[in-house]
């Protein structure tokens, strides 16, 4: 398997509740990436009810194995920038619409994706200006 490439999904307040693994075919002209994203349950301490930080590493291994079961795929230009291709599983992960989208991906990850884009795009407005 290719190197694979970890980026964290973040509430608006810049918490993080999710991970994408991204493998990268440039010969292929393609890429795979996969979804695990915290379940708001498993974030509480069952005896003292206090919130629990999120584990990245266990965030990654799971879209890692994910990843290696049943990446989602996308074609993508060999000379693709990191950013571009950033954006790219980002724009992806955001056209998943109810009840069109794949059961396995949370709205959570999806609504992620989405805070994503828009704080980006909204960071060149500014640059731009």
């Amino acid at each position: 398997m290719n190197k694979v490439r970890y980026m964290y999904l973040r509430e608006p307040s810049g918490n993080p509740i999710g991970c994408l693994a991204i493998s990268i075919n440039r010969y292929a002209c393609r890429l795979e990436y996969q979804v695990s994203v915290a379940n708001p349950l498993d974030r509480k301490d069952w005896l003292s009810g206090k919130d629990l930080p999120f584990n990245k590493a266990m965030a990654r291994q799971l879209a890692c194995g994910r990843l290696v079961e049943d990446g989602l795929r996308l074609t993508m230009n060999p000379s693709a920038t990191m950013n571009e291709i950033s954006m790219l599983v980002m724009r992806d992960l955001a056209s998943f619409c109810r009840p069109m989208y794949r059961g396995d991906i949370p709205a959570r990850a999806i609504k992620a994706a989405k805070h994503w884009l828009k704080s980006v795009n909204s960071q060149r407005g500014t640059q731009l200006a």
